[in-house]
């Protein structure tokens, strides 16, 4: 019987390790102790860099991406093959880790190539390396799921180290400044530093700076921030629906739907008559159903009655545009009427769009799937979301900015930048978690994605959410107010950020509102006015530097 190789086992154990540091299990700190593990072995047994890396990074992305279950068995597109639905989901989920985790091993090899000790030079090389690979790892879901109605970017963040580490005050600091790639130079640097530290046996410098690096991560930044207590705030709503994946839906369970929303815009109306803001999910479609179900020369009407004063609505439908099915954002002034709107950017693969893979396999293999035949493909948007201004809508501004997200767009920080930078003072966030099934991984994933997209901007992060729960984040990162998933929850209190003020949510069968004071911010960070290129590009000077710096040395032990 063959014995089972050690860097499988250590590959296989630092995976594990490294998984468990993934928002879910919320014990964000083992990144350090994953990565620590693997320069160990990495230096026990440099030739075998690639392998190691490989086996490590896939362990983790099988991991990431096992939310990827959660949607079996794509009732939402319509499968009735349960077989052909658990096939398509493994093939997706398999291939997926395998790519990015090829990117990783790569990285382990070149930092090998470059470093064949771990020396005091590896605390600038292999951060360089890693940041890069990580860089180019955010293109492989579009490359790989590519569709002719797709655009291949650099947008799809799902599984960088600074998502694990989204509750850690230094990061969400550190994020303002140089964001995700910033983050993930830093913690590669502190990884290496600290074995450095080990393997010299320089304990006391070691526990130094452990304890540095811990009273960094607990330290109030915000108490060095001027007081923000004069800032505009203004009152949102977020209406949080409860409506199931399905292809197609009834008109009775389109018209319970409405009248679920109906009710709550009411209610907010009466109760909340201060409301500036309401934010619906991904695919409410409520500005859609109230010209289908009401009477269309009434629809300005209605939204001028509803509030006495000037209210900004935010709606998200699927509509038919020139032949094409797009997910389309609206933005209403309830006095003016539309004043701008959003074609989704990021489309979800295998969701909102079928993959060609999935074409191709389909034909190869012979299966010949009617689902895939019958799949309604939105076409992604061709412009970055950016701020619409709202006039007037405050007695103390002229304009409130403010852009949207749909679902998808939150693992890009180019995306949620572009608002920061075309005027925007808050982001919302329109999701849905139904194609999901509700799915916790995804959910808490999403989260970690949140906090990091409003620290990286300095910006209230509103996000209204479908089949999940809608959530409130600061400006610093942090989640300040949190609806239940499907009703009403008095465990989650009134608690919010020492800026802002809330009610409960109120729950109508399912259906709920969630409102807060939101402090407007037109502040730019240092990210947002530097982006993500310096440190990319410092890190590809580093990389370029040491690789001549190998092949000359290479050459004059030839000569």
């Amino acid at each position: 019987m063959e014995k089972i190789k050690p860097n499988l086992i250590f590959a296989v154990l630092g995976g594990l390790i490294l998984a468990f540091s993934l928002p879910f299990f919320g014990l964000g700190w083992l990144v350090f102790f994953a990565l620590i593990l693997l320069f160990v072995f990495l230096e026990i047994r440099p030739q075998k860099a690639f392998s190691t890396g490989f086996w490590f990074g896939l362990v983790y992305f099988l991991f990431v991406f096992r939310w990827f279950w959660d949607t079996y068995p794509l009732e939402g597109l319509g499968f009735e093959n349960h077989y052909l639905a658990a096939g398509l989901i493994a093939f997706a989920w398999l291939l997926t880790a395998l790519a990015m985790s090829f990117l990783w091993a790569t990285a382990f090899w070149l930092f090998k190539k470059i470093e064949k000790k771990t020396s005091w030079t590896s605390l600038i090389v292999f951060p360089s390396i890693f940041v890069w690979f990580e860089y180019l790892r955010s293109f492989i879901i579009s490359i790989l799921w590519f569709s002719p109605g797709n655009t291949i970017s650099p947008d799809w963040t799902a599984g960088n180290l600074a998502y694990n580490l989204h509750a850690n005050t230094l990061i969400l600091k550190l994020s303002s400044l140089l964001g995700i790639y910033g983050v993930t130079f830093f913690v590669a640097l502190a990884a290496v530093l600290i074995f450095l530290f080990l393997e010299k046996r320089q304990y006391k410098k070691l526990w130094i700076f452990i304890a540095v690096l811990t009273s960094l991560s607990y330290f109030p930044f915000d108490w060095f921030v001027p007081s923000n207590n004069n800032a505009e705030k203004i009152k949102v709503a977020v209406i949080q629906s409860y409506i199931p994946s399905k292809k197609n839906y009834s008109p009775q369970e389109q018209l319970s739907f409405f009248k679920k929303q109906l009710e709550l815009m009411n209610k907010i109306s009466r109760e909340e008559p201060e409301t500036k803001l309401i934010v619906f999910p991904e695919a409410s479609n409520f500005f859609t159903n109230i010209s289908l179900f009401g009477n269309t020369l009434n629809v300005g009407l209605f939204f001028n009655n509803l509030f006495s004063s000037k209210t900004a609505i935010i709606d998200n439908s699927h509509i038919q545009e020139n032949f094409l099915k797009k997910s389309k954002t609206i933005y209403l002034d309830s006095k003016s009427g539309v004043v701008g709107d959003y074609d989704k950017k990021l489309l979800t693969p295998g969701g909102e769009y079928a993959p060609y893979l999935f074409r191709l396999l389909d034909k190869v293999l012979g299966i010949d799937s009617e689902e895939l035949k019958n799949f309604e493909e939105l076409q992604s948007g061709h412009q970055p979301p950016s701020a619409i201004n709202f006039p007037n809508l405050t007695e103390d501004s002229p304009q409130v900015g403010v852009g949207a997200l749909v679902c998808s767009d939150i693992s890009s920080p180019s995306l949620a930048r572009n608002i920061s930078l075309s005027g925007g003072q808050l982001i919302a966030v329109q999701g849905s978690f139904a194609f999901a099934n509700g799915s916790k991984d995804l959910i808490r994933q999403v989260k970690a994605m949140a906090s990091l997209r409003a620290a990286e901007n300095n910006k209230y992060l509103i996000y209204a959410a479908n089949y999940g729960p809608s959530f409130v984040v600061s400006g610093s990162g942090k989640i300040s107010r949190e609806a239940s998933e499907t009703g009403f929850d008095p465990s989650l209190g009134t608690d919010l950020h020492s800026r802002a003020e809330s009610t409960y949510p109120f729950q109508v069968q399912g259906f709920q509102i969630l409102t807060g004071d939101i402090v407007l911010n037109s502040k730019k960070t240092l990210y947002n006015k530097l982006g993500d290129w310096p440190i990319l590009l410092a890190s590809l000077s580093v990389l370029i530097a040491s690789s001549f710096q190998v092949l000359g040395s290479r050459h004059d032990k030839i000569i």
